[in-house]
């Protein structure tokens, strides 16, 4: 536990943060925040392993209801954890490599938001090489205050205006990583008072168990 508790608390932060629309697509989508998330995965996997051979019976009395928690709330969230980070693994490539190849299944799921941010992202692309090919057509510069040809100054605004309006996006994230498609953490999450968000993360227990309670 001690060994993958900041890599707990950087899961569940995510996930938090994006129940919350606290992150946006250009907060996610860059090579820093995708090795961390996926970092952060795999300790949270290899912590739900590591405990799933460990019976509550071996556990100090004391610590054993604590220690429950984090084993279910471990068992219950690491597939819907997992689903979602290589949903966004393949958006991430996608966005990041401009090629749609990835996406077109995903458009085509039966899961209402994977079909939908699917196509947002597909949308996107498409529209972004298409816009990008009518500049290099027609040599247009990016630089603000340049005079261009009408154009050119069409394509550049929507290119940009396009760009703005994906990287702005925190609906986005909220549906990649979408927190109500996990049965028992939507049930605690129907409630408007956010102040209860701890009672739902495995965080503080881990900490509680360690001896490093906040």
């Amino acid at each position: 536990m001690r060994d993958n508790i900041s890599n707990v608390q950087a899961i569940e932060q995510v996930f938090v943060d994006s129940y919350f629309n606290d992150l946006s697509v250009a907060e996610v989508f860059t090579e820093k925040k995708h090795e961390e998330i996926n970092n952060a995965m795999n300790g949270f996997s290899n912590l739900q392993k590591g405990l799933s051979g460990i019976d509550a019976a071996g556990i100090d009395e004391n610590l054993q209801s604590d220690y429950k928690i984090i084993q279910t709330r471990l068992n219950a969230r690491v597939e819907g954890f997992k689903k979602s980070v290589d949903f966004y693994n393949t958006l991430y490539t996608a966005y990041n490599t401009s090629n749609t190849d990835g996406l077109t299944e995903l458009v085509k799921s039966d899961d209402y938001y994977t079909a939908l941010i699917s196509e947002r992202f597909y949308d996107y692309i498409t529209e972004q090489n298409e816009l990008w090919a009518v500049i290099s057509e027609n040599n247009c510069s990016l630089a603000a205050g340049v005079e261009a040809t009408e154009v050119c100054a069409t394509a550049v605004a929507s290119w940009m205006d396009n760009i703005n309006s994906l990287q702005n996006s925190t609906v986005a994230v909220s549906a990649i990583f979408d927190m109500l498609s996990i049965e028992e953490i939507g049930e605690l999450f129907n409630t408007e008072d956010i102040d209860n968000i701890e009672t739902i993360l495995i965080t503080p227990y881990i900490n509680k168990m360690i001896g490093e309670e906040k």
